[in-house]
Order: structure tokens, then sequence, then C-alpha cells
């Protein structure tokens, strides 16, 4: 059986993140290493961003058991 967790997060990014969007990638990647680290259940992590509305984001993370 696979299990799927899904979240979703909504922001607005400021000036300074839409200038500098590696390093909030670079973050997002550092905290899931953080956090699934020696979870050996994790089969996989996917991450998507959806524009839904002026300068208002979605970030979806699905993670497979």
């Amino acid at each position: 059986m696979i299990n799927m967790l899904y979240l979703v997060y909504k922001f607005q990014p400021t000036a300074y993140a839409r200038a500098n969007s590696g390093e909030f990638w670079r973050w997002m990647q550092d905290r899931e290493h953080w956090f699934y680290d020696g979870l050996e259940m994790v089969l996989k992590t996917e991450w998507y961003v959806r524009t839904i509305g002026i300068d208002v984001h979605a970030v979806e993370h699905i993670v497979t058991f």
C-alpha cells in the first residue's frame, strides 16, 4: 500500500524573495532534508508552484510513503 501526504503552502513573496528565488529554493531543499532525514518510509517527494493570484502563489508538496 502506498500512502501520500499532500500539503499546500500559500504565500505572497516580498520584493526580496522575488529577486532571490534561488535562495528560497535552497532553504526549501535544506528544510526537506532536515525534516525527512532518517525516515526510510519516504519513497519520494515532489514540489510544484502554482500562481493563484497577483503575486500570490501556492507551493504544493507531495510525499509518498
